[in-house]
């Protein structure tokens, strides 16, 4: 029979498809099918012979579609499976728990392949255990190599590292899902329905046009013994990371924690006229759901996190500092380090107590006191628990859109304002420097907003007047720093009269931004030459709804990455922002920065195919081509 629950499930699957259909068998059975030929999907009888009797299609509605895809004649499942797919890699599970799944297929809905055909011949990919972490990263691997993948493994499948399918529907239905979008998001598929010419030829080739010769029976009898011959060939023109290279993803404390009232941002989101989409609210809730999302970064595979300490929880008053809320920080650096990760941790990231913007803000030079009496605190209480520092997040940022361009709080439009705001800050930069390394041994710089500056003809001038105002006064205050934290999304131009509209032809990302992922090495370029410092990304992503253009993205800019390596350029590592779906200051919570996903009703976290594509890499040092 089939379950509401299943019946919700491929209703949002069709929401989420280019096209209008899918195919779907009998028992709540569920197969995709892309390319040259459709998986085909037994009904619970996964080490049975395949009859005519025991498949069928479904339109999305539920209504049947006439005409039988199974062969006439009898087969052993698994060479039939080989037969009639030319997928590139065949990706094979067996255990236990399958045995049980087949039982349940009445009262369980379960899902027997997802097939992205991509052309070439059959091979065996990998043969892991049911729901295994090793399973995860070879069909990542398969899909990744845009190669095609079939998964099959007796009646369920799983990107995750572990699953309860027959315990645990609710849990089962989220892969379920989970395994579709990341299938559909490799490029150059739409699933649909066979055709009856296509139907034919499924026949055909099952009647014998495929030899099955030299291809490996995979019984329960006689599951295969893993060989170097089976596994997924690395490309041998993998590009390599150097050894230490860290890898991570970031957030920041108001964007994520949720319920930050008492800073000036909180203030700005409630105020009439500021152009805030809406206000931060919950945000994801990471302030109690840090534990998790920590996990889940660590089992993604990658080695740092870089998280935000919220001035205005940890002295909320003038003076008066919260042991609880220090203690709390200091619990993430422990959690992050219990879980292999490094813990960066960032002193100011874009929001500042109420009380320091009453008393003018940043414009007012005291402030740089304040802030590393705040830092001095912090430090001493964390102490060597974090493994680098940053002083300040994209202060450009803050000095610019806050005190000239009236976008961030307090809403300024006065350039002089703006200037002192650029002192004050490279002030606090240097005092926060002196005394955070006074209570540690970790290293300390700050992170800086840059993109890709160009001129074109005639521009010379207005682009060096801009970064005049930008990037030149913190490029200079990082010098001699432990690091300088590179933090870039895309390309500016400027021409005789400024900068430059984007680019016509030039696609754009959900911020309005060039797409133009190669900005990254000349940021990089620019900022080891000014400061002679070692360079962290500390910053660097796409708000996209497309999470194949994520991933196109980011593989482009890491090549950037080692094409400045392969230069000699000092590069310790990489950080993706961000690791959630997050509260994205004035836009709200409509851009999609994050590799995994957050529902705003239930905060339930939904990691996204780049999620476990970034993580491959990081845990292999190495880009495939």
């Amino acid at each position: 029979m089939r379950l509401p629950e299943e019946r919700q499930l491929i209703a949002e699957f069709g929401r989420r498809m280019t096209g209008d259909h899918l195919v779907v068998g009998t028992s709540g059975n569920l197969s995709i099918r892309a390319g040259d030929l459709l998986a085909v999907t037994p009904a619970g009888h996964a080490y049975d012979t395949l009859t005519p009797e025991l498949v069928c299609v479904h339109r999305l509605d539920g209504s049947p579609v006439e005409g039988e895809l199974a062969p006439t004649s009898e087969l052993p499942f698994h060479q039939l499976l080989y037969a009639h797919t030319d997928a590139a890699a065949v990706v094979h599970t067996h255990s236990t728990a399958a045995t049980v799944v087949s039982t349940l297929v009445e009262e369980l809905p379960c899902i027997h392949y997802v097939l992205a055909v991509m052309g070439g011949p059959v091979r065996v990919a990998a043969y892991a255990t049911f729901g295994s972490q090793e399973l995860a990263d070879n069909v990542v691997a398969a899909i990744e190599g845009r190669s095609g993948v079939l998964l099959a493994n007796h009646g369920a499948i799983t990107y995750g590292p572990t699953i309860a399918v027959a315990y645990d529907r609710a849990r089962y239905l989220e892969w379920v899902a989970e395994v579709w979008l990341r299938a559909h998001s490799v490029p150059g598929f739409t699933p649909r329905i066979l055709g009856e010419a296509e139907m034919a030829e499924v026949h055909a080739k099952i009647q014998g046009s495929y030899s099955l010769a030299g291809r490996p029976r995979m019984s329960r009898e006689d599951p295969p013994t893993r060989t170097s011959s089976q596994e997924p060939p690395m490309p041998a023109a993998d590009r390599a990371f150097p050894d230490g290279f860290v890898w991570g993803t970031a957030t920041a404390a108001h964007q994520v924690e949720g319920g930050n009232w008492n800073n000036d941002w909180w203030a700005w989101e409630h105020t009439p006229g500021s152009g805030c989409a809406e206000p931060s609210g919950d945000a994801c809730d990471h302030w109690h759901r840090w534990p998790q999302d920590l996990r889940l970064l660590a089992d993604l595979g990658f080695g740092s996190y870089r998280f935000s300490l919220e001035w205005s929880r940890i002295e909320p008053e003038e003076g008066e500092f919260s042991t609880v809320a220090l203690d709390h920080y200091l619990a993430m650096c422990a959690g992050c380090r219990e879980l292999g990760l490094e813990p960066v941790v960032t002193f100011h990231h874009f929001t500042t107590p109420r009380w320091v913007a009453a008393a003018g803000g940043w414009a007012e030079a005291a402030t740089a006191d304040r802030f590393a009496r705040f830092c001095a605190r912090a430090a001493g209480h964390l102490g060597d628990a974090m493994a680098r520092a940053c002083t300040l997040n994209e202060p450009n940022v803050v000095a610019t859109a806050g005190y000239l361009q009236g976008r961030f709080p307090p809403g300024a439009r006065d350039a002089d304002r703006r200037r002192r705001a650029n002192e004050t800050f490279a002030a606090a930069h240097a005092k926060a420097i002196a005394v955070i390394k006074e209570a540690t041994s970790v290293p300390v710089g700050l992170t800086l907003a840059m993109s890709d500056n160009q001129a074109v003809a005639g521009g010379e001038a207005a682009l060096a007047e801009h970064r005049a105002g930008w990037e030149d006064p913190y490029l200079e205050a990082a010098r001699g720093d432990d690091f300088i934290g590179v933090q870039t999304y895309t390309r500016n131009r400027f021409g005789p009269r400024g900068m430059l509209d984007p680019e016509p032809g030039v696609p754009r990302t959900a911020m309005g931004y060039e797409f133009w992922p190669e900005a990254l090495g000349a940021a990089i370029r620019r900022a080891a030459e000014t400061t002679g410092a070692p360079v962290l990304v500390t910053e660097n992503g796409i708000a996209t709804d497309d999470d194949t253009q994520r991933v196109d993205f980011v593989r482009r800019a890491l090549e950037s990455v080692l094409d400045c390596l392969a230069d000699g350029v000092d590069v310790r590592g990489y950080t993706y922002w961000s690791l959630l779906d997050n509260f994205e200051w004035a836009h709200g919570y409509r851009p999609a920065f994050g590799l995994v996903a957050v529902d705003r009703t239930t905060q339930v976290r939904t990691p996204k195919p780049s999620a476990t594509w970034l993580g491959r890499i990081a845990r292999a040092n190495a880009l495939p081509r």
